[in-house]
């Protein structure tokens, strides 16, 4: 079994294989980024007939009115204000909103900015741009978030420009060291590996863990909210041996959904805590369902950035966060997840990156919890 130590040496070691890009190797990005986000934002309040000359002040309550956000999307305008302070566009002065900062490029001018300097992520922020145009009526009501992300009925859009774009963060990296870890403490063992994935959508961390682990697989259980998604994964793996699929909202109790407590060696789940209402029930749930001596591996995004908020945030379910460790973003950073684990007395958890430079860095991270 793997101690600390272990697991620290194997992160090194992968770390150094991977050699992750960030978007601050590209020099100049992340600003532009930034200012391609203020930029749209303005533009919206622009559209939707607010004055957003420098030194005009508005209410919260009456840029709500005037923008028409129903209010499953009021914390997705808190965001908005959030960055453009952020970003020294507005200032808040006594419950009044100033606009200061607002002479900042067109997004069609940052845009072709982006193609010039950065032409391999220019397909991702174009993307960001067309979704943008359709702010005021999704934030409305009026149109379903899935008609834009989904134009074509399906993900195949947002597949495309992911493949199109390059890699960077630490994700690979985490989803790769949670593989590792599972089979160096698998390797020489007799015991049975009953494993449940939780949240497994389009199957990336399955696709990681199936080859390595199919050797010792006693069973291997994918799951999702959706039936959809569920149907898919079947389509996919069904082939693989002892491997079963089912729908599980880990939200809700588990026992209520048709499952046996502690009834699982392993539970996987790659960034589906924090899309919960309540990251502390959902880890319950999770810890409910894994026998004494069992593990959980949840991996999760740890950096906001704006850009992901502004395309995924047009889902009101990204916004539906109702817990004391959020507040204008629903992902938790490094200290957060220890903080939620100190809460919640869990004894035995290691949280990586471990090493302080890396967690400077990273934009993931892995909870990992004996039971």
């Amino acid at each position: 079994m793997l101690n600390q130590k272990d697991i620290e040496r194997l992160e090194l070691e992968l770390y150094l294989a991977f050699k992750p890009k960030t978007i601050d190797d590209f020099a100049g990005l992340r600003e532009t980024a930034n200012q391609l986000c203020s930029s749209i934002i303005l533009r919206f309040f622009h559209d939707a007939g607010i004055d957003t000359r420098a030194n005009f002040s508005i209410d919260r309550h009456k840029l709500v009115e005037k923008l028409s956000i129903i209010s499953s999307y009021h914390r997705l305008l808190d965001f908005f204000l959030v960055h453009l302070l952020n970003q020294n566009v507005i200032t808040v002065e006594e419950e009044k909103i100033v606009f200061k900062n607002t002479h900042l490029l067109s997004p069609n001018h940052i845009l072709k900015k982006i193609s010039d300097l950065y032409p391999k992520f220019s397909q991702f922020f174009s993307f960001l741009e067309r979704c943008s145009l359709d702010y005021l009526l999704v934030f409305s009501g009026v149109k379903q978030a899935t008609e834009v992300l989904f134009p074509t009925g399906d993900s195949s859009v947002l597949e495309r420009i992911y493949q199109n774009t390059p890699k960077i963060g630490t994700e690979d990296l985490y989803l790769n060291l949670v593989k590792d870890i599972t089979v160096k403490n698998l390797s020489g063992r007799n015991e049975v590996f009953e494993a449940i994935e939780v949240g497994g959508g389009q199957g990336i961390l399955t696709r990681i863990l199936l080859p390595s682990i199919s050797q010792y697989l006693g069973s291997y259980t994918f799951t999702d909210i959706s039936q959809g998604l569920v149907n898919d994964a079947k389509e996919v793996f069904g082939s693989s041996k002892n491997i079963y699929f089912k729908t599980l909202d880990i939200s809700k109790d588990p026992q209520e959904q048709g499952y046996n407590k502690k009834s699982y060696s392993h539970l996987y789940a790659f960034n589906v805590i924090h899309a919960t209402e309540n990251v502390k029930i959902s880890l319950e749930h999770c810890i409910s369902l894994v026998k004494k001596g069992g593990w959980i591996f949840l991996v999760e995004t740890t950096r906001q950035q704006p850009w992901i908020d502004m395309i995924y945030g047009l889902f009101t379910s990204w916004w539906h966060f109702n817990d004391q460790y959020r507040s204008y973003s629903p992902l938790l950073e490094v200290s957060q997840w220890k903080k939620l684990l100190q809460d919640m007395g869990v004894e035995k958890s290691i949280v990586m990156p471990i090493q302080r430079d890396l967690v400077e860095n990273t934009d993931t991270c892995i909870i990992a919890i004996k039971l």
